[in-house]
């Protein structure tokens, strides 16, 4: 008795969960990956007091946007692969009517991520939009000290405290630092003003300075007088 019991109730209670609650909780974890893109990218004017704090973040947030990422992946192929198999269920006039719901359900997650993941690209290109608007204080003191001194600074430091109070931050967490090179006292003169940017281990992504708004190389995106390159 007990047992017909437990086979008669929890089987509608398995099939609720699966048609109801896990699209819910699924659909709420799509919301982490433009959260932490969010995060990762929005100047918030934070400085931690403590190095160890800053080291935590710096390693962290980057880590956490490549995982939410990653989970949007996976949820997609995960989506699209129950979306091609509940399709054979349709056959069956026993499993029609469940079947039918379930790549409804299916479907509409494929396209939350393809939402999702859009979001976080549009959260990421602002956020870049917005850093080159940061550094133009930056780029004019380089501008500056080479028009003052005939090449640009060997480092940013040397721009301290004649030009700048100190060399800035990027304000994004998980791209806190510029990259700088110069090849002063060689002529032709140059510099290079770069942010490294990579989600971690899947791409190695950089937005640098440049000015002449040259493409020379595929997958670069003018932002102003920067330009972002998608590796």
């Amino acid at each position: 008795m007990l047992r017909i019991q437990s086979e008669c109730g929890l089987s509608p209670m398995i099939k609720r969960l699966a048609l109801y609650v896990l699209p819910v909780v699924v659909l709420a974890s799509l919301l982490f990956c433009p959260l932490m893109t969010w995060i990762g990218v929005t100047d918030f004017h934070f400085k931690p007091h403590s190095p160890a704090i800053q080291l935590f973040i710096d390693c962290c947030v980057p880590i956490l946007m490549m995982l939410s990422l990653l989970q949007c992946a996976g949820i997609f192929f995960i989506s699209v692969g129950g979306f091609l198999t509940t399709i054979v269920g349709m056959f069956d006039k026993t499993t029609r009517t469940h079947s039918v719901k379930l790549a409804l359900i299916l479907l509409f997650l494929s396209f939350a991520v393809f939402f999702s993941i859009r979001l976080s690209n549009a959260i990421r290109h602002d956020g870049f939009v917005a850093l080159a608007s940061r550094a133009k204080t930056l780029v004019e003191a380089i501008e500056s000290y080479q028009k003052e001194h005939g090449e640009p600074p060997t480092h940013l430091r040397d721009l301290v405290p004649g030009y700048i109070l100190n060399v800035p931050r990027t304000g994004m967490l998980a791209y806190p630092e510029y990259s700088y090179l110069s090849n002063a006292p060689r002529r032709p003169v140059f510099f290079r003003l770069a942010v490294s940017c990579p989600l971690w281990l899947l791409n190695f992504d950089e937005f640098y300075y440049n000015p002449s708004h040259k493409i020379d190389q595929p997958g670069v995106e003018l932002i102003g007088d920067w330009a972002y390159l998608h590796e």
